[in-house]
């Protein structure tokens, strides 16, 4: 029809008197099953339906459409209108996506036309089925219904929706933990496949979510099993694969993480949920109770390979007891420390039979338990109880963050373990094992300052512990790994300076572009500029030479300047000694001191080299004020030079100022 294309809305948005009547039918048994699922769009379903085009004329009211077609259910005529469409118990695809073109549409024209060419066809979903759609987007499992509507050329429906199927991975191994170890070596997937009437129990029984503590009955059935051998059935809380019962408690280890996933997904572990688990790998190992060569018989099979062990079962819950539920805000204190312990046993365990994904999540549960802190002010906690507990409860979850924050550091997770870390050294600043981890991650986060108070602060954590006393072993081992993080540390520092030597070796240089811009010096620049440097520290030393040597005899006052030899380059590092420096005399020969016989002009010299030695100065102040300029300007090109070597040699650093820093008061 032509106004089939505006109607296909949700339920939720149809008029329910205009142009839909809708009526139920039967015993209502949805508001019994709290696992009841309602479908969405593109979600399989298991349903049965019956399809009759409608006569002409209003809508019926709801007690008269129910009144029709509760009359006879397995007549196939209504109001002499034969049956369009029916099944019974039929599995599909509810209100699937539209389909694509089977081929990109072309443009109408006339040689389209002329050619005969076909137009593209467009493939677009049944009316009747549309209807069928829409009404069990309405439906819960185990409801049926029937609904009658003048959309998409009218149509009456009579459908009854059995099951729901949803279908999941319940172990993720997309996950950063599953990831960061090298990936999943197995699957656990889940398929919900209807939500039945349980049988009444006299246990009684919960309806919420199942969780750790909870113990959880019903029916077992196996499916198919590969490599049944290698799977204990104990695992799956059954004596026998042929037992027809299962009971599980979660949370104490002993149960296949696989079906302890599956049981604590949303909506899976309530009463009178069908679901069917199929899993493989090491998915299906509980976290204790398996032993080494168990571990080895599951894992040292891929996944892929036709003789490795996978198992689908179908389980149907019916009696989840939450009677001993944990609850970390009500758990006592004393029950926390037992359990505490208990999970950290039990990560040291996997942790040795390389299962690391499984112990960081368990030592994780440890943490968890110590998350929940009580009040500490005085008109919650008079006698200070809550106060003692809290500070027992972070020095007990001390050693979890640490075992946690290894597996975190493993895996290149730097930043959340070094979070840990700081929490771990935050509830007990005189763990000196906190303080070691704590500094080995800041060595890889290049953090070597806080790396160093860390290590400073657990030697001295160990040697006080030892004070006057023989290093008992522990310690002794502790100290030698203290030894070895120092020596990683300062190998990185010396790798560091050498970069940073290659990187800022012209960092004094006149082209401080290339330091401050952050981009390559300009290497041609660069030494055409040190020419100019060279050449005018070379004019300067030849000035300084000429200048040198002894006034003639009578005439004016002359100051002269004189060096033994010839000035070597000076070295700011060395200290400064005046028998070094230009020395200033008169011709007169007042003041002046004795010439030694490097110094004196020879009797083979004319006088014109005697002449050019004598240099007469008329300005003593200008010419005093000159020397001071090119002494600096000496000095600061010695300093340069000296810097640049020092920093390319990795000798000296260069820190940057912090910010909002002005420097030294």
């Amino acid at each position: 029809p032509a106004d089939a294309e505006n109607k296909d809305e949700p339920a939720s948005s149809l008029p329910p008197t205009q142009r839909w009547v809708r009526a139920s039918l039967g015993d209502d048994e949805a508001s019994s099953r709290a696992a009841a699922e309602k479908p969405r769009r593109g979600q399989e379903v298991c349903a049965s339906y019956r399809l009759w085009r409608r006569r002409d004329g209003p809508l019926p009211s709801e007690a008269e459409l129910r009144g029709a077609c509760l009359v006879d259910r397995d007549d196939d005529t209504v109001d002499d209108n034969a049956l369009f469409a029916a099944a019974s118990r039929q599995t599909f695809v509810v209100a699937p996506p539209a389909a694509p073109h089977a081929q990109p549409p072309r443009p109408t024209d006339d040689l389209d036309e002329w050619l005969q060419l076909p137009r593209a066809p467009r493939i677009e979903r049944a009316a009747w089925a549309k209807v069928l759609d829409e009404t069990l987007l309405t439906l819960q499992e185990g409801q049926a219904c029937a609904a009658e509507t003048l959309d998409y050329g009218g149509w009456r429906v009579r459908a009854e929706l059995h099951a729901v199927s949803v279908e999941k991975d319940v172990v993720d191994g997309s996950a950063d933990v599953a990831e960061g170890h090298g990936g999943l070596k197995g699957f656990a997937r889940t398929k919900r496949v209807g939500a039945r009437k349980a049988p009444a129990s006299l246990f009684g029984g919960g309806f919420a979510r199942a969780s750790d503590g909870c113990v959880v009955k019903g029916s077992f059935r196996v499916v198919y099993a590969v490599g049944r051998e290698l799977v204990r059935p104990a695992w799956f809380g059954v004596s026998s694969w042929s037992s027809r019962r299962f009971s599980v408690r979660l949370g104490d280890g002993t149960v296949s993480e696989a079906l302890e996933a599956a049981l604590t997904a949303p909506k899976a572990a309530a009463r009178g949920a069908t679901t069917l688990l199929a899993a493989g790998g090491e998915c299906l190992l509980p976290d204790a109770g398996a032993s080494d060569d168990d571990v080895r018989g599951v894992l040292d099979h891929n996944t892929t390979e036709p003789g490795a062990p996978r198992l689908c079962v179908e389980l149907g819950v019916d009696y989840v007891d939450e009677s001993q539920k944990r609850d970390a805000m009500a758990m006592p204190m004393d029950l926390k420390l037992e359990l505490a312990a208990q999970l950290k046993d039990r990560g040291t365990a996997l942790y040795k039979q390389g299962r690391l994904r499984r112990a960081e999540v368990v030592w994780r549960e440890g943490v968890r338990l110590f998350n929940f802190i009580k009040p500490e002010d005085s008109a919650m906690d008079p006698h200070d109880d809550h106060l003692r507990e809290n500070a027992t409860g972070r020095k007990a979850a001390v050693p979890l963050l640490l075992n946690e924050a290894l597996l975190l550091r493993r895996r290149g997770a730097l930043d959340d373990a070094r979070q840990l870390l700081d929490e771990a050294v935050e509830n007990d600043p005189d763990h000196a094992k906190a303080r070691f981890r704590r500094g080995q991650l800041r060595v890889d986060l290049l953090d070597w300052d806080g790396a160093k108070a860390d290590f400073r602060a657990c030697e001295d954590l160990l040697l006080a512990k030892t004070h006057g006393t023989t290093t008992v072993e522990s310690d002794a081992a502790a100290l030698n790994d203290l030894d070895r993080e120092r020596a990683r540390l300062r190998k990185l520092e010396r790798a560091q300076d050498v970069k940073d030597g290659k990187y800022f070796k012209d960092a004094f240089a006149d082209d401080r572009e290339a330091l401050y811009d952050d981009k390559p010096a300009d290497a041609i620049r660069l030494k055409k500029r040190r020419d100019e440097l060279r050449e005018r520290a070379a004019r300067l030393r030849d000035e300084r030479k000429r200048r040198s040597g002894s006034g003639p005899v009578g005439t004016p006052p002359t100051v002269v300047k004189r060096r033994e030899g010839d000035a070597p380059a000076w070295d700011w590092t060395a200290s400064y000694s005046t028998k070094r420096r230009p020395q200033y005399v008169s011709a007169r020969g007042d003041a002046a001191p004795p010439t030694t016989s490097s110094s004196r002009p020879s009797d083979d010299d004319d006088d014109d080299a005697t002449a050019a030695r004598d240099v007469h100065i008329e300005d003593l102040q200008a010419e005093i004020d000159e020397i001071d300029d090119e002494e600096e300007e000496a000095r600061r090109l010695a300093k340069q030079d000296y810097y640049n070597t020092q920093i390319g040699l990795g000798h000296m650093k260069i820190h940057a100022p912090l910010e909002g820093d002005d420097g030294p008061s």
